[in-house]
């Protein structure tokens, strides 16, 4: 047995081990304000994905547990947030600091660097880790999942989901004892106010790590791609917006067209000269559940999203021209069971 880099040729007491993981999480001073608070947050600038939905399902269901959310409050979310009386943190404050070394939950829809490791390593040692994520997980992201220092639960939408991650086959470390089958909380409210006469597509592709700058890892912004738009996956959706077939069917049969950037690739719009029959998702700072519940038909290539359609039984179409090299590498993530 090996504990702490030591071989223990004579066995390991139970309490030497005890000693040992206490010794390396951090101390922390705790705040009577924020102990064994729940801290919620989706993106460190957006909210309107999962956290914010349990938030309120918490706040309504179960007042007497102390919650708190973190956002930048250069959001366009953070003012619609403070009208529904969330209890905001301002992302990066001693007040978020103070909040996240007392807490007994940090509760996110991601699981990037600002969120498990906000405070430095072994930040999430001493509290519960609740990973609620980002969409329904359909590719292979054991890669990046497994590098994660602890997940104490894991949330899924879907058995085929559930089941590729926690089957013995399965490359996840993650068992039964952490993955739960519970549906996302973003879903209840699609599910709410869907419409489905509106004539709307909507067109929404995920992003390429390998295109993109490097992270942030106080925040969720990256370095800037000089070269961007000489790549694969720039030219072909820049094609795509410009195509004069894609125009001339909105006109004929009188379709809206909507084109929703990730946010990985918002810092590029400009560059992709916009026409002026295509409206832009991000603007005005309309809530993304509202463009899905309007949305009649979902163009995409590998996102996720997809699933916050077909919950609402609307159709997407998948225009996937690279797809020999996204499970290559390209990308976050290796070709999964969907």
């Amino acid at each position: 047995i090996f504990l702490a880099g030591k071989q223990e040729k004579d066995g390991v007491h139970g309490t030497a081990i005890i000693k040992h993981f206490d010794t390396i999480k951090p101390k922390y001073k705790i705040s009577e304000k924020y102990k064994n608070s729940w801290v919620l947050m989706d993106r460190d600038t957006h909210a309107d994905d999962n956290a914010e939905h349990l938030y309120r399902h918490i706040k309504l269901n179960y007042p007497e547990v102390k919650i708190f959310y973190a956002l930048r409050s250069s959001s366009h979310d953070w003012e619609r947030l403070i009208q529904e009386e969330f209890n905001l943190l301002e992302f990066g404050s001693e007040e978020h600091r103070s909040a996240l070394e007392s807490c007994s939950k940090v509760i996110s829809s991601h699981a990037d660097y600002c969120v498990t490791n906000f405070l430095g390593p072994k930040m999430l040692s001493d509290r519960h880790f609740v990973f609620l994520q980002h969409g329904v997980i359909k590719d292979d992201l054991s890669g990046w999942l497994n590098q994660k220092e602890n997940i104490d639960c894991f949330v899924t939408a879907s058995k085929p989901e559930f089941d590729s991650i926690i089957s013995n086959n399965s490359p996840y470390k993650f068992g039964k004892k952490e993955v739960v089958l519970t549906g996302l909380p973003r879903h209840d409210k699609l599910l709410k106010s869907s419409i489905n006469n509106n004539k709307k597509i909507l067109i929404m592709p995920t992003w390429r790590s390998s295109i993109v700058g490097e992270p942030n890892k106080s925040g969720s912004e990256r370095e800037l791609n000089p070269l961007f738009m000489e790549s694969c996956y720039a030219e072909h959706w820049y094609s795509l917006l410009h195509s004069a077939e894609l125009y001339r069917i909105s006109l004929k049969y009188g379709y809206e067209v909507i084109f929703y950037p990730h946010l990985n690739i918002l810092p590029y719009l400009d560059k992709f000269n916009i026409p002026e029959f295509i409206q832009l998702g991000n603007k005005n700072n309309r809530g993304i559940q509202d463009i899905f519940n309007d949305a009649s038909l979902l163009v995409t290539d590998y996102s996720s999203v997809a699933f916050d359609m077909a919950v609402q039984s609307k159709p997407t179409i998948y225009y996937q021209f690279d797809e020999d090299t996204v499970f290559q590498g390209s990308h976050t993530y290796a070709k999964g069971y969907y």
